[in-house]
């Protein structure tokens, strides 16, 4: 590098780093200017770790506007910033920078990767999946992609993948004035059912979620910290699934909090361990709100919890008809859920394809929200608020994990839903609409099954 770049670069850390703490948003501009001077892969890393404090920063007054203060500071003080984005024949997705996996590695592959001065900082045994997780450090400024290409070239016998990152499959948020310590507008108690449910998702807040419901009849929650951080984090995303999954009569919430400090994704190798850790819970039912690329480990942890006896419900994304499903709902026997309005009309910016199985309400859903008035509500959108409503209803129909219940969860899903779009099933609708007992909706359409 020339001494005068050098001198660039290190102007343009300093000022990074105060623009970070002083204004997010003034950062990230700042360093969109000096991309244009700059491509280096040092600049194109800063400029991102100013997007996401800039987004965190969003986020965390988002949780304020819930009178979640305490856990908004907590997000901003523990957050971990670390992605870059790989290209490949799958297409571009986000991965955690610095570290990859390795799936099952044998005793000479690990004295391989020690050999090319690779560290293994975490092994992990998931005996219910029968598979071992090693995440590997890459100790030096290598990309991802250089880093994974080299270990493979090494070790042509080893499986090594990128550490993908998830999004959360929320897409809108219509904000009100909320102020804090007031009441939760939740309307009616809803009437739960017992059904026990697995959710894989952000943590969930138990304040929030059991004001919905009857003193006598409380929601219980059993939560697990998967992602990077010293605590389950709850967050709205979480919280909201789960009084989705709430209101459609599931009363037992096992939830694995896979995102915990980081904003806005959960890596790959989490979300394999909160599958284990459900499995080994013995749920029947195991909702993911969440959706990302394709992606080997989660493929093969997703169709061992299924050979399991296990039903998976996801959403299928909110990138718009012109995108397939994402994953993991694209996979095979999974259940992919979509978006439709109280008219049931379809979510603008649900995804489509062969992949989408059902549809649920999940479009203007009610969050939990603290306000002074009681009539003041926050409307949300997105598959995500969608799929755990599939998951409550096939919940209550499978309490135990059975050999076959994936496709047996599919096959009721048909018979009962209600028809939409073109007759039978379609990419847009799936094999149509469902709906909780204790759910009233304004079905628009004179069609049935």
């Amino acid at each position: 590098m020339q001494p005068m770049t050098k001198f660039i670069s290190r102007k343009l850390t300093v000022a990074a780093a105060f623009g970070i703490l002083m204004a997010p948003q003034l950062a990230a501009a700042q360093m969109d200017a000096h991309m244009r001077h700059l491509s280096t892969d040092r600049v194109q890393r800063m400029h991102h770790s100013a997007q996401m404090m800039s987004a965190h920063h969003r986020q965390a007054a988002m949780m304020r506007a819930t009178g979640s203060n305490a856990i908004a500071r907590q997000s901003l003080t523990g957050m971990q910033v670390g992605m870059e984005r790989l290209g490949g024949r799958r297409g571009n997705f986000y991965v955690r920078s610095g570290e990859f996996i390795g799936i099952n590695l044998s005793s000479a592959s690990r004295q391989q990767l020690a050999d090319l001065g690779y560290v293994i900082t975490r092994s992990e045994r998931l005996q219910q999946l029968a598979m071992t997780i090693d995440v590997i450090a890459i100790r030096s400024s290598r990309s991802v992609k250089k880093a994974l290409r080299r270990a493979r070239r090494a070790d042509p016998e080893g499986t090594y993948l990128p550490n993908a990152l998830f999004a959360a499959s929320s897409a809108s948020v219509r904000r009100s004035a909320a102020e804090p310590d007031a009441t939760v507008r939740s309307g009616s108690p809803v009437v739960l059912n017992g059904t026990r449910l697995g959710l894989i998702d952000t943590a969930v807040d138990p304040r929030l979620v059991n004001r919905l419901v009857a003193r006598d009849m409380p929601v219980t929650l059993k939560q697990r910290k998967f992602g990077p951080g010293d605590a389950v984090l709850p967050r709205r995303h979480g919280t909201t699934v789960a009084a989705q999954a709430v209101r459609s009569g599931a009363q037992h919430l096992v939830v694995a909090d896979v995102f915990s400090n980081v904003t806005g994704y959960a890596d790959v190798a989490a979300i394999a361990l909160a599958l284990e850790w459900m499995a080994d819970q013995n749920l029947s039912v195991v909702n993911l709100s969440l959706s990302g690329p394709p992606h080997d480990l989660l493929e093969a942890a997703i169709a061992a919890l299924i050979a399991r006896g296990h039903v998976i419900v996801a959403a299928v994304g909110n990138e718009g008809l012109k995108r397939g499903p994402a994953y993991p709902a694209a996979y095979p026997h999974v259940i992919g859920v979509t978006a439709v309005d109280q008219q049931l009309s379809l979510y603008g910016k649900a995804n489509a394809g062969p992949g989408v199985d059902v549809a649920a309400i999940g479009v203007d859903v009610e969050i939990p929200v603290l306000s002074s008035d009681p009539a003041e509500s926050e409307p949300v959108s997105g598959t995500s608020f969608a799929a755990p409503v599939v998951a409550a209803i096939l919940g209550q129909a499978f309490r135990a994990p059975a050999l076959g219940a994936a496709d047996l969860a599919l096959a009721l899903i048909e018979r009962t839903a209600v028809d939409l779009g073109p007759p039978g099933k379609d990419n847009m609708f799936g094999a149509g609409a469902v709906f909780p007992a204790s759910q009233s909706a304004a079905i628009s359409t004179g069609q049935s099954r």
